[in-house]
């Protein structure tokens, strides 16, 4: 397993595993962010977000690697940092949650 730092061309399964998470939880609705926004809001001129990922070997010729590359895996999970502001506090970062990908 490879923890890595999250890149623009990771977003997509990204989002995958959040809508993958939504499904399993009963909630297929409950993911409201548009792709678009998702990538802007995590490496647009303002991020408001960062994440590592987890990459797992790759063990079928079916899955793609990593967008990135260099002979990385497939991306299995990540864990989102985002900063908030609250009124009448001191910024903060919260560590959003970290999704798996059971095989």
């Amino acid at each position: 397993m490879l923890i890595r730092k999250a890149v623009k061309e990771d977003c997509k399964r990204m989002m995958e595993l959040i809508r993958e998470l939504a499904v399993y939880e009963k909630e297929p609705d409950a993911v409201t962010v548009s792709f678009d926004h998702f990538v802007e809001t995590g490496f647009g001129d303002n991020p408001v977000w960062f994440a590592w990922v987890a990459e797992a070997p790759i063990v079928s010729v079916s899955l793609p690697p990593s967008p990135v590359g260099e002979g990385r895996g497939e991306v299995v999970g990540f864990a989102l940092v985002i900063s908030v502001i609250l009124p009448g506090r001191e910024p903060a970062c919260i560590w959003k949650t970290c999704w798996l990908l059971k095989k």
